[in-house]
C-alpha cells in the first residue's frame, strides 16, 4: 500500500510540475517519463504567474534631485568626429565600341586672302557671279552681277576692290524695291559690324584695309544716292531718301546709326556733298513737321534733329541753311517757313489738339477736365524739354552756330510786336503756343546764371541797349522820357561788345513781354467775352418768343447757335 501511495504522489508532483512549468517557465526534466494519471489523484491548484519582465533599474534622475527639476549635469565635451574623405581610385578609361572606327574632326583648310576678300564681300553686299546661285547660306536673295562677271573674263571670278565700285553701281541699279539709298545703307551697317567685331586669321591688318575701303565706298555712294539718285536709274525719289531713315530707329536695320553719322563727320570738311546733302535732310524734316500736331507722331522728327545737331560740323552747316531765319519773313510765317519753327509750334493750344483733349467741355465732369489738363502739361512739359536741349546743343556747338541761335530768338521776338497791340488781329502774328514755347527755351537758357543766390547777375551789361543790341525798341512806349530823348540816349553808342548772358537775358525779357504775358492777356480777354456772350445767349433764349417768326432772327440766332458749337 505505501509503494502504491508513493507512485500515486510522484505522479501527482510530476503533473504539478509540468503545469508549473507552462504557468511560470520552469524548466522540466526531459528525462522523466510522464505517467497516466489515477482517479483518486487530487487537482492542485494553479499558483498565480510570475511575471516575464523585470522592471527597471532605477535611473539618475531618481537619485538626483535637480534632475527632477529639468537641470542636468554637465556633460563631459566629446570631440567632434572628422570624416576623413578619399579619393576614389581613378578607374582606368574604357574604349566605347566604335571609336577606332570614327573619323576625326577635318581641320580647316587655309583660306587664302583673295578667297576671305570674295566671301566677305558677297556677304556684305550678298551678290554673287553665279546665275545659279540665289540665296546665300543664311537664306538672303543674293543679286546677280552680270556685268561685273563679265568684266572678270576669264580670270579667278572672285570679287577684290579693284572692281568694287563698278559691282557696287550695278548692284544699287537693282537694289530691292527701287531703294539704292536703302541698300547701301544696309551694306554700310553690314560691313561696320564687320569691323566692330574684329575677328580676323592670318593677315589682320590687310584685312581690315580690305574692309575699311569697303566701307569707305559704301559711304560715298550713299552719298550719291541723294545727291546724285540718277546715277543708279531713271527712277528719281521726289524727296531726299535721307530723311526716311532718319525718323526711323537708329537701332534697326534700315535707320541712320551712328557709325553713318560718324563717318559723315570725319569727312564733311573734305567733301561739300555730305554737308549739302545733310542740311537738305534737314530742311526737309522741318517741312514735314510743319503739317504735324501734337496729336501725331512728331517725337521721332525731334528724334532725328536732335541726331544730327549732336555733332558739332552739323549744328554749324544746319544754322547756315537759307531756311535759318531768313529776314524778310513775316511773322505769321515763321513757325512753318523756318528750319527751327515747326518744332516750336507743337503745342497743347493749337486748335485741333484743344478740340481732343477738351471735346464738350460743358457736359465733361471736373474729374475728366482735371485729367485732361494733367496729361496737356505733361506732354508739353517733355516737348519743351526736347526744345531746350535742341537749342543747348546748338549754342554749345560753337561761336557761329551759338550767335546763329541768339539770331533766330531775336526775329521771333522782333516779328511780334504788334501781339502787344491794343487790338490784335491774330492772323498777322505768331501763335501763343509758338511763342509760349519760345519764351521756355530763352527762361531754361538763363538758369545757369539766373540762380537763387544771383552770383553771376554782375555780368548783365546794363548798357546793353545802346551797343547794337539784337532786341529792337525803337517801337516801344518809353515810360520815363519821350522819343526824342530816348532817340538822343541811344545815339551814344557804349563801347565793347555784350557777353552772351546779356543777350540771353534781354531776349528772355522781350519773349516774356511778347509771349507769355500777350498769352495771358489773350486769356483774360477771351474769358470776359465768353462770359459775355453767355450773357447775350441767355438774353436772346428770353426773347426767342417775339422773334421766332420773323425768319431774319431765326437766321441770326442759328449763326450764334453754331458760334456755340464750334467753341
Amino acid at each position: 500500500m505505501s509503494n502504491m501511495a508513493d507512485s500515486t504522489i510522484s505522479d501527482a508532483d510530476k503533473i504539478r510540475q509540468k503545469r508549473l512549468a507552462k504557468l511560470g517557465g520552469l524548466p522540466t526534466n526531459s528525462n522523466a517519463t510522464p505517467s497516466q494519471p489515477t482517479p483518486a489523484a487530487e487537482p492542485v491548484a494553479p499558483q498565480p504567474p510570475q511575471e516575464s519582465q523585470k522592471s527597471p533599474p532605477p535611473t539618475e534622475a531618481s537619485g538626483n534631485p535637480f534632475a527632477q527639476l529639468g537641470m542636468k549635469e554637465q556633460e563631459p565635451e566629446r570631440k567632434p568626429t572628422q570624416i576623413k574623405i578619399r579619393p576614389r581610385p581613378v578607374s582606368p578609361a574604357q574604349k566605347r565600341p566604335g571609336d577606332a572606327s570614327r573619323p576625326r574632326s577635318k581641320t580647316r583648310e587655309t583660306e587664302s586672302f583673295e578667297e576671305w576678300q570674295d566671301r566677305n564681300l558677297r556677304s556684305i553686299f550678298r551678290v554673287t557671279l553665279n546665275p545659279e546661285e540665289t540665296r546665300d547660306s543664311h537664306g538672303h536673295s543674293l543679286m546677280f552681277l552680270s556685268s561685273t562677271r563679265d568684266d572678270l573674263g576669264d580670270g579667278p571670278l572672285l570679287l577684290n576692290t579693284e572692281i568694287l565700285e563698278g559691282a557696287i553701281t550695278e548692284a544699287a541699279s537693282h537694289a530691292p524695291g527701287n531703294k539704292p539709298f536703302e541698300y547701301l545703307l544696309t551694306c554700310f551697317k553690314r560691313v561696320s559690324r564687320g569691323l566692330r567685331s574684329g575677328r580676323f586669321d592670318g593677315e589682320v591688318e590687310r584685312k581690315r584695309e580690305m574692309l575699311r575701303e569697303a566701307r569707305r565706298l559704301c559711304m560715298s555712294y550713299c552719298i550719291f544716292a541723294v545727291t546724285m539718285p540718277d546715277l543708279f536709274g531713271e527712277n528719281v525719289p521726289a524727296s531726299n531718301p535721307l530723311v526716311d531713315h532718319l525718323l526711323q530707329d537708329p537701332e534697326c536695320d534700315t535707320g541712320i546709326c551712328t557709325d553713318f553719322l560718324d563717318e559723315a563727320n570725319a569727312r564733311i570738311d573734305e567733301d561739300d556733298t555730305i554737308r549739302d546733302a545733310l542740311v537738305s535732310a534737314a530742311e526737309e524734316l522741318s517741312t514735314r513737321l510743319a503739317g504735324v500736331d501734337l496729336l501725331g507722331d512728331y517725337r521721332q522728327y525731334v528724334g532725328g534733329m536732335r541726331n544730327l545737331i549732336r555733332y558739332k560740323k552739323f549744328a554749324d552747316a544746319i544754322t547756315q541753311s537759307p531756311m535759318w531765319a531768313p529776314p524778310d519773313i513775316e511773322a505769321v510765317d515763321i513757325e512753318t517757313k523756318t528750319l527751327l519753327g515747326p518744332f516750336f509750334r507743337l503745342s497743347p493750344m493749337q486748335l485741333d489738339v484743344a478740340r481732343s483733349y477738351f471735346s464738350a467741355p460743358k457736359t465733361r465732369d471736373r474729374g475728366y477736365i482735371t485729367n485732361a489738363q494733367n496729361a496737356c502739361r505733361i506732354t508739353l512739359r517733355t516737348h519743351q524739354d526736347e526744345l531746350h536741349r535742341i537749342t543747348d546743343q546748338i549754342v554749345r556747338s560753337g561761336a557761329g552756330p551759338k550767335e546763329r541761335m541768339l539770331d533766330w530768338f531775336a526775329l521771333c521776338v522782333n516779328k511780334n510786336h504788334k501781339k502787344r497791340a491794343m487790338r490784335v488781329d491774330y492772323k498777322i502774328v505768331s501763335s501763343d503756343g509758338f511763342m509760349v514755347n519760345v519764351t521756355n527755351a530763352l527762361d531754361q537758357l538763363c538758369e545757369p546764371f539766373m540762380d537763387a543766390q544771383f552770383g553771376k547777375i554782375e555780368r548783365i551789361d546794363i548798357d546793353y541797349l545802346r551797343r547794337n543790341p539784337r532786341v529792337d525798341i525803337s517801337e516801344e512806349t518809353k515810360i520815363n522820357a519821350d522819343q526824342k530823348t530816348a532817340d538822343d540816349f541811344f545815339a551814344v553808342k557804349a563801347e565793347g561788345t555784350s557777353n552772351f548772358i546779356s543777350e540771353v537775358f534781354f531776349l528772355t525779357v522781350a519773349a516774356h513781354h511778347y509771349g507769355t504775358e500777350a498769352a495771358q492777356e489773350r486769356h483774360s480777354t477771351l474769358r470776359k467775352t465768353v462770359k459775355r456772350m453767355e450773357q447775350d445767349l441767355e438774353g436772346f433764349e428770353k426773347e426767342r418768343q417775339q422773334y421766332a417768326n420773323d425768319p431774319r432772327y431765326v437766321h441770326t440766332f442759328a449763326l450764334a447757335n453754331g458760334f456755340w458749337a464750334a467753341h
